[in-house]
C-alpha cells in the first residue's frame, strides 16, 4: 500500500519471549520452528494464517505497518472506537498520542490528498484491536496464552487496507463487512418511543400505555415501536433472571405487549442477558455459571460461557420473551462480555472451550435462535463487528444524556461529542446495520438529570438525529412538552431515512453535512458549535451543486439561485437546515409548508394539463409550490423568478 511499509510482525510467546521479522506482502509463507505464518491475501482481504508445528502457547500477534514518510506533515486521522456507546475521534494526532480502535481508523498526511488505513472486516474468534501513532498502525491479535494444536490452521480476523478518498474507502469498507458478514440492517424506518431518558428506571405501566397513546394521537400512521427500558424486570439492572416486576406492571408484560400491537407498533424490551449482579434476588440460583473472576463492573460478573446451563438459560428467557409478544430487543452492556467496561484495550475474559470472540457469536446465535428470525435485535454498550450478521442494527453513540454529576461532561458537550460521533459513524447505516444515534430529547424541563437545551441546542440535535438516517426514538412525555418543542419533534416526521455525511470527515465536530436523496435533492446542514453568534458560509461546489435552488428547511421559505450559502448572525450550538435542488428543465414540485424536509418525503408532483400539482399525504393549512420553466408557464400563474422560471404556489392534483 502506498505510503506505508510491509508489515513487520511480532509473535509474543507466554514465556514472555518475542520473535521478529519481516513478513511480505505476498502468500509466500515464513517459517519459524514452532509455526508457519502467512499473509493470505483473498481480493481486498488480507487474513493472516497460522499453521502450528507444535503446542507451543501464544500469547499475542502483531502486524506492524510503518509510515514511509513518518515526518511528512501533520497527521489527520480518524478512529471509529472499541464499541457502540464510544465517542469517536476526528482531528490531528499528538506525537505522542495513540488511538485505538476494534473496527477501523484511517489517516491523511495534510489538510489534502489520499487517506491511509486500516479496518477490520470479520471478529468471529479472536479479539483484535488496531493502533494508530505517528510511526503508523499496528494491527494486534489477543492469542490468549493458548496452546497451538499441531497441525491446526489458525486464520486470524481479516482486514482491508485504505488507499485513497476516505469516504470512498468507508463506504466499501462497510459493504464489505456487509457481504462478509452476511449483514441483515433492519430496511423500514424505526419510530417511536423508548422510556430511558424520559423515566429511567421509573417505568410502569401506567406510563408506558399512556406513552404508546400518545404515539398513536401524534404519529399516526408513523410510530411503529414503544420499548421499555432498564426498570420492567425485578432486581434492577443486572438479574440473571428475568422476571416481571408485577408491582410496576400488574396486567403484566404480556396484556401491554398485545395492547401496544394493538395500534400497529412494535413492542420492545431492554435485557442485559450476559451480566448477573451479586445484588440480584436470583445470584443465589445462576451463581454456580457465573464467573466470578469476571467483574465488568462493581459486584457485576460475566456469565460462564463454558457452561451449557447459561445456553438453556439464555433459549429459555427469550423464547419466553417472544411468547410474551417482544418482538423488539435492546440488549445492553454486551460489552461486558469480552472484559472491563469500555476499556479500548481489554485484558480480555478468557474460556476453555474457545477464543473469547468466538464465544461471544456461540452467545449472541444463541440469542438470535431464541428470539426469532424476525425480532429486531439492537445492540448497545457493545463491541461492534462482533455482532454483524446476528442483530439488525446497533448503538452508535453514547447516549445523549450521561447523567447530572460534576465528574462528567456538561450536557452540551456530551451533544456535541453524540453528534460528532453520529455522522462519523454513518457509513455502517443502511449497509451493515441500521444506526442508532440514542433518543430524540427535547425537552426544555430539568428533570433532574442535568438536560438542560436551549431552542438553539434542541434544534440542533433535531437536525442531527433527522440527517443520521437511523431510528426516531423520542424519550419524552408528548403531552408535557411546550408547543415549540413539540413542534420540533413532530417536525421530522415521516423521517427522511437518508444518512448525512460530512463534508470535511476528519473535523473534530463536523460542520456542514450533506445527505443525498436518491432523487437528486440535497439536504444541508451547517452547524454553529460555538458559544457565539456565527456567520456560516458553504460552498456549494464542495458538495457538486453549483448554481442550485436554495430552501431554508426552518423557515419554509425560497431563498434563492446560488452556488454558496452565508447564514448571518446564528445563534450559539444551533443548526440550520436546507434543501438543495438542481434547477428543474421542466414543471416539478419543489417543496411544501408541512414539515422540516418540505414535505418531500410524503409528496410527489404530478402534471396534468399543463397544470402541476401534489399527491400525497398533505396536512392541514399546508402550501405547496412547484417550479415552471419559463417555456411551460401556464396562462394565469405568477410566482417567484427562479433562474429560467419561476416559483408557484400549486395545489392538489386530485382536485384541480
Amino acid at each position: 500500500m502506498k505510503g506505508i511499509s510491509a508489515p513487520l510482525v511480532r509473535i509474543s510467546y507466554s514465556s514472555d519471549d518475542i520473535c521478529e521479522y519481516l513478513l511480505p506482502l505476498d502468500r509466500a509463507g515464513t517459517d519459524i520452528p514452532e509455526l508457519s505464518l502467512s499473509l493470505c491475501c483473498d481480493g481486498e482481504l488480507y487474513i493472516p494464517i497460522i499453521h502450528a508445528h507444535t503446542d507451543r502457547t501464544i500469547r499475542s500477534v502483531a502486524l506492524e505497518y510503518r509510515f514511509e514518510q513518518p515526518n511528512g506533515g501533520e497527521l489527520h486521522y480518524y478512529s471509529d472506537g472499541t464499541c457502540t456507546n464510544n465517542v469517536t475521534h476526528a482531528g490531528v494526532l499528538g506525537s505522542e498520542d495513540e488511538a485505538v480502535s476494534r473496527n477501523v481508523i484511517v489517516a491523511r498526511r495534510g489538510e489534502t490528498g489520499d487517506a491511509v488505513g486500516i479496518g477490520f472486516v470479520t471478529a468471529h474468534r479472536f479479539y483484535a484491536y488496531i493502533t494508530l501513532t505517528c510511526e503508523g498502525f499496528t494491527v494486534f491479535y489477543d492469542m490468549e496464552d493458548k496452546p497451538l494444536r499441531p497441525g491446526e490452521e489458525y486464520r486470524l480476523e481479516s482486514y482491508m487496507l485504505c488507499d485513497g478518498e476516505v469516504n470512498a474507502f468507508l463506504d466499501t469498507y462497510a459493504e464489505t463487512v456487509a457481504r462478509v458478514n452476511h449483514c441483515r440492517p433492519y430496511r423500514d424506518k424505526l419510530v417511536g418511543f423508548c422510556s430511558w431518558s424520559c423515566y429511567y428506571g421509573d417505568v410502569d405501566e401506567e406510563k408506558i400505555s399512556r406513552a404508546a397513546d400518545m404515539l398513536a394521537r401524534y404519529l399516526p400512521g408513523e410510530a411503529n415501536l414503544v420499548q421499555i427500558d432498564d426498570g420492567w424486570q425485578r432486581s434492577r439492572s443486572f438479574p440473571g433472571i428475568w422476571e416481571t416486576n408485577i408491582e410496576r406492571f400488574p396486567s403484566g408484560i404480556p396484556a401491554l405487549a398485545e395492547r401496544v400491537h394493538s395500534l400497529g407498533m412494535r413492542f420492545g424490551l431492554w435485557l442485559a442477558p450476559v451480566l448477573a449482579s451479586e445484588d440480584s434476588e436470583y445470584y443465589e440460583s445462576v451463581c454456580d455459571f457465573v464467573r466470578e473472576d469476571c467483574t465488568p463492573l462493581p459486584r457485576v460478573h460475566t456469565f460462564d460461557f463454558d457452561r451449557e446451563e447459561f445456553y438453556s438459560l439464555l433459549r429459555e428467557t427469550f423464547s419466553r420473551m417472544r411468547g410474551m409478544g417482544c418482538d423488539y430487543y435492546k440488549l445492553d452492556f454486551l460489552d461486558g462480555a469480552l472484559g472491563k467496561m469500555g476499556e479500548p484495550k481489554k485484558s480480555v475474559y478468557r474460556f476453555k472451550s474457545d477464543y473469547s470472540v468466538a464465544m461471544f457469536r456461540r452467545v449472541l446465535s444463541t440469542i438470535r435462535e431464541a428470539a426469532g428470525e424476525d425480532a429486531i435485535l439492537l445492540s448497545c454498550g457493545s463491541p461492534m463487528l462482533e455482532t454483524m450478521g446476528i442483530f439488525d442494527a446497533q448503538r452508535v453513540s453514547c447516549d445523549i444524556i450521561i447523567g447530572k454529576n460534576k465528574a462528567f461532561p456538561s450536557y452540551w458537550q456530551t451533544m456535541k461529542d453524540v453528534t460528532a460521533t453520529v455522522f462519523h459513524r454513518q457509513f455502517y447505516n443502511g449497509t451493515a446495520l441500521l444506526s442508532d444515534p440514542d433518543g430524540l430529547v427535547l425537552r426544555d424541563v430539568d428533570n433532574g438529570d442535568g438536560f438542560n437545551a436551549s431552542y438553539s441546542e434542541a434544534r440542533l440535535w433535531a437536525v442531527a438525529v433527522a440527517l443520521s438516517g437511523g431510528t426516531v426514538l423520542h424519550n419524552e412525555e408528548l403531552e408535557n412538552l411546550s408547543p415549540a418543542r413539540r413542534a420540533l419533534l413532530l417536525d421530522q416526521l415521516p423521517s427522511l431515512g437518508v444518512r448525512g455525511r460530512a463534508v470535511d470527515f476528519f473535523a473534530p465536530y463536523p460542520e456542514t453535512v450533506v445527505a443525498e436523496c436518491p432523487d437528486g435533492a440535497r439536504y444541508l446542514a451547517l452547524f454553529n458549535y460555538s458559544y457565539a453568534m456565527e456567520d456560516l458560509h458553504s460552498s456549494l461546489s464542495d458538495i457538486g451543486m453549483e448554481n442550485a435552488l436554495i430552501f431554508d428547511c426552518h423557515a419554509r421559505s425560497f431563498v434563492g439561485l446560488a452556488s454558496e450559502i452565508i447564514a448571518e448572525n446564528v445563534n450559539p450550538h444551533d443548526a440550520l437546515l436546507y434543501l438543495l435542488l438542481p434547477q428543474p428543465d421542466a414543471p416539478a414540485f419543489l417543496y411544501s409548508d408541512g414539515d422540516m424536509f418540505l414535505g418531500r418525503v410524503r409528496l410527489r408532483g404530478e402534471l396534468r394539463g399543463g397544470v402541476l400539482g401534489v399527491l400525497g399525504e398533505s396536512r392541514d393549512g399546508e402550501k405547496f409550490y412547484g417550479y415552471y420553466p419559463s417555456d411551460a408557464l401556464p396562462e394565469g400563474v405568477s410566482g417567484v423568478a427562479a433562474g429560467d422560471g419561476i416559483i408557484a404556489e400549486i395545489g392538489r392534483a386530485d382536485k384541480m
